[in-house]
């Protein structure tokens, strides 16, 4: 993994080494997050400057965590407000990676091992090790993924129909509002020269027709579009100097997992949805459901799970993993089924955001 370096991303190759050995009380499918991208610039992606978090938002993160709010945790305070959905034992060995990352699926309780005073919450970014020699071992709970496939589940609809009405709830939402202003202000950017980029390869509108879309709507849209005019390959060539790595991208419509998370997390910024690279492992389904009726498996992850993915902020919930890697997806039969009408992002104030107002395509407001 190139912690967002993609300017000698090369034609890649596997050793079948064991990087990681995961314990899982409940075999699930998983993200173990890593490295976080957030500023795309000159072929690479790299943190918020640290002046990001202060000015209007300085103070945020202090208070976040002063009421156990994490944003590398979401989901599990989100499934934490509903008693009825039960937790899990998880625990990972790193045998072979940097030890400075903690990695981590997206419903993991920070808690235990991963309490804020064993590791490091470095803003709303990546989990790091507390100690100068890093961390190879660590346990941990985490609650059962809401969906196996996030960038089409309805969340806003699971929210609404399981704990909407909760008081826990509210104060989840308090908090979660108050660094939605941050999500917004800092996840949306598409610097001038990949816009230029962006509205040279698409149709004339195709760009400005996905602004206003729910998220799912534009998830379906990049799938279709990547299956239809893109290859997945691992042989690619490196890239030429002086080139562009998107422009590079679009021009021979071949890559793997670093292209298309790098794109889509343009597209979707380019739509108003906050997006972020991200860099770590991904078990699949294919490898994981073989243990599904065996608890306490020990899965063996290889360095071909490396992986590379975008994540969205959905409003009211939190981050999530969205695949839009050819071959790391299943086609949608019928999109409509998990696909809502139109939205509009309503700016409140220059802080906070209220949540998505809903509103057909042809409405006029």
């Amino acid at each position: 993994l190139s912690d967002g370096d993609l300017k000698n991303a090369k034609t890649l190759s596997y050793t079948d080494e064991i990087v990681m050995k995961v314990k899982m009380q409940k075999s699930s499918s998983v993200y173990l997050k890593g490295y976080v991208g957030s500023v795309y610039s000159n072929n690479s992606w790299n943190s918020l400057p640290g002046t990001t978090y202060g000015g209007d938002f300085t103070g945020l993160f202090e208070w976040l965590g002063k009421n156990n709010f994490y944003p590398q945790s979401q989901i599990s305070s989100l499934c934490g407000v509903s008693p009825e959905l039960g937790k899990s034992n998880i625990s990972v060995d790193n045998i072979a990676l940097e030890s400075k990352y903690i990695y981590t699926p997206y419903e993991t309780v920070s808690m235990g091992d991963l309490s804020p005073k064993n590791v490091k919450y470095e803003k709303d970014a990546e989990i790091n090790s507390s100690g100068l020699l890093g961390t190879r071992s660590y346990s941990f709970s985490m609650y059962s993924p809401l969906s196996a496939d996030y960038g089409i589940a309805d969340l806003n609809k699971w929210v609404k129909d399981n704990i909407d009405d909760n008081a826990n709830y509210a104060e989840y939402e308090k908090n979660e509002i108050a660094y939605r202003a941050f999500v917004y202000k800092n996840y949306t950017d598409v610097p001038a020269g990949t816009k230029k980029i962006l509205e040279k390869y698409f149709t004339k509108g195709t760009i400005d027709s996905l602004k206003n879309k729910y998220y799912q709507s534009v998830v379906d849209f990049l799938r279709r579009c990547y299956l239809q005019k893109f290859t997945y390959s691992t042989e690619i060539e490196k890239l030429p100097a002086g080139s562009d790595f998107i422009a590079n991208f679009l021009k021979t419509g071949s890559g793997y997992d670093v292209h298309f998370a790098t794109l889509s997390v343009m597209l979707l910024r380019s739509a108003g949805i906050p997006a972020r690279y991200v860099e770590g492992y991904y078990l699949p389904h294919s490898y994981v459901d073989i243990y599904a009726k065996t608890p306490n498996t020990v899965l063996d992850v290889k360095d071909s799970f490396a992986h590379a993915w975008a994540e969205i902020y959905v409003d009211g919930v939190g981050w999530v993993p969205v695949e839009l890697t050819p071959g790391y997806f299943n086609p949608s039969k019928d999109p409509s089924k998990s696909i809502g009408k139109d939205e509009k992002i309503v700016k409140k104030d220059k802080n906070f955001y209220n949540d998505k107002e809903k509103a057909l395509s042809n409405d006029s407001a």
